[in-house]
């Protein structure tokens, strides 16, 4: 899943065009619920007003694409391949 959803812009240990994802599930770990939505749909977030992904979005400029067909189970499986 990692090679087909993530890879193209993410790597593990260093940035792509998005950050890498090694630590995410560490840095995370209290607001779960907040990066799976974010993973899933990021410009809604934005476009929501939500700080957190404007800030997110400020520190890399290119958009992330929406995954709104990952379940919770299939983000975490990545989140632990990455780490």
């Amino acid at each position: 899943m990692f090679l087909q959803n993530c890879a193209a812009c993410h790597g593990i240990k260093e940035p792509i065009i998005g950050p890498a994802l090694q630590g995410t599930n560490q840095k995370y770990a209290q607001d779960k619920k907040w990066l799976y939505e974010y993973i899933r749909n990021n410009q809604k977030l934005i476009q929501g007003g939500d700080a957190k992904a404007i800030a997110l979005s400020k520190s890399n400029p290119s958009a992330m694409n929406a995954f709104t067909f990952l379940t919770d189970e299939e983000i975490e499986a990545i989140l632990a391949f990455a780490n």
